[in-house]
């Protein structure tokens, strides 16, 4: 069994240290980099769909809206979106 520090305290009995060589480090990343590559050319290939939203149904949702919560990470909360000025119509 291997320990974590010099104190030659055991580390958690179900926790076992493997050691990993080089070659496996470099197969390992070489997989993940070649995966992600893949998965950005898929998503090159893929088709954009624009999708339209009625002005009826975008007033809908607005009004649905609840004040006085939490703004989202674009600091925007839902009182200037009911209140502000109607810059959405175009």
């Amino acid at each position: 069994m291997e320990y974590a520090s010099s104190k030659e305290k055991p580390v958690n009995e179900y926790v076992q240290l493997n050691q990993v060589s080089a070659k496996q480090w470099e197969q390992h990343l070489t997989e993940l980099y070649n995966n992600e590559e893949r998965q950005a050319d898929q998503l090159e290939e893929e088709e954009i769909v624009v999708v339209v939203i009625s002005n009826e149904s975008r007033t809908k949702a607005v009004r649905k809206l609840k004040n006085r919560k939490a703004p989202g990470i674009d600091n925007i909360t839902n009182e200037m979106i009911k209140y502000g000025k109607n810059t959405c119509n175009t």
